[in-house]
Parts: C-alpha cells; sequence; structure tokens
C-alpha cells in the first residue's frame, strides 16, 4: 500500500488530523498548495482532507477533477468541521459535495474538529458569530439548534486521535 494525503486546513484542526494519519499510515501529506505538483498515479491510496465551510467541504472541486484519473485506487475523504458528529446537518452537508456516481468511487469520513476564531478572517469570524446570535435568539429550538449555538459560540477544540480509527480500518481492509 503507498497512500499519499493531501489536506487544505485554514485554522489547523485538519491538518492535525492530516498528521495523525501521516504517522499511522506512515506516508507524505502535501498541503492543498502544492497539490498540482504531485503525481497521483504512483499511489494507490488517497486521502483528502478539507474543513467544511458553508456546507461544502474546501477544495473539494480540485479533488473531484482527479477522479476520473484515479480509476482503481482506494479514495478517502475526510471532511472536518466544528458542528458534532452524527448531526442529519452534518451528514447533509457531506452528502451535498458528491453525486451518486462520485459517492460511489470515495469514502467520506467526518472528523470533528473545532472552531478557532483567533485564526478566522475576519468575515468568517463575523458569519460565525451573527449565526450563533440568530441560533440564540431563535424561539422553540430543536435539540439539534440548542446544541449548535451552544458550541459555535466560542472557540473550541474537539479533535481526538482516535476519531482517525474508522479511516484506518478501512484503508487497512
Amino acid at each position: 500500500m503507498k497512500p499519499i494525503i493531501i489536506y487544505l486546513s485554514k485554522t489547523g484542526f485538519t491538518e492535525r488530523y492530516a498528521v495523525w494519519l501521516s504517522e499511522a499510515l506512515n506516508c507524505p501529506m502535501i498541503p492543498y498548495e502544492k497539490c498540482k505538483s504531485v503525481d497521483l498515479s504512483s499511489y494507490d491510496t488517497i486521502l483528502y482532507g478539507g474543513g467544511i465551510h458553508a456546507g461544502m467541504i474546501q477544495g473539494i472541486k480540485w479533488f473531484k477533477q482527479q477522479l476520473p484519473s484515479l480509476e482503481g485506487k482506494k479514495l478517502v475523504v475526510f471532511a472536518t468541521g466544528a458542528s458534532p458528529a452524527g448531526l442529519s446537518a452534518t451528514a447533509e452537508s457531506l452528502k451535498q459535495n458528491f453525486t451518486a456516481e462520485e459517492h460511489a468511487l470515495v469514502k467520506v469520513f467526518y472528523l470533528e474538529g473545532g472552531l478557532n476564531y483567533d485564526k478566522m478572517s475576519a468575515p468568517n469570524r463575523m458569519l460565525m458569530k451573527m449565526m450563533s446570535k440568530m441560533l440564540s435568539s431563535k424561539k422553540n429550538k430543536t435539540e439539534e439548534e440548542r446544541g449548535m449555538a451552544n458550541a459555535i459560540s466560542t472557540s473550541f477544540d474537539h479533535c481526538k486521535k482516535e476519531n482517525i480509527q474508522g479511516i484506518l480500518d478501512f484503508i487497512n481492509t
């Protein structure tokens, strides 16, 4: 097995998971900014990681453009985000990033990361604060909405090394 990890990380959570995966798989990890210089044909397992922003996995368009040339390879996408794993909204976000045909080619995982307001751009920080205020002021919130409002009110880090185990199990089967 010859894997490679390509990742796009804005606030550090995706990068931390990429490091843990790279150590566990003993493989290179390449930041997204350098992905165009990598010959993916020499790898049999390609992992792509990106944070979820406004429902979309960052950099996923580039990865999806590579799919025709990656036939026969084991393909994994790991998306990181602030939402707790298991939320229906998170599952919907992941689903909307791929067509049915792409889902048949790529195994997608969600890894809970966190929020780091200090590393966010000013527009993203403002957007998150507006979303937090909107959720907090909403009447008759669902349990999910209450949890989300509480979670995004401040910076937090929910990265756990054990979260990568599902990816490792999939790769090693």
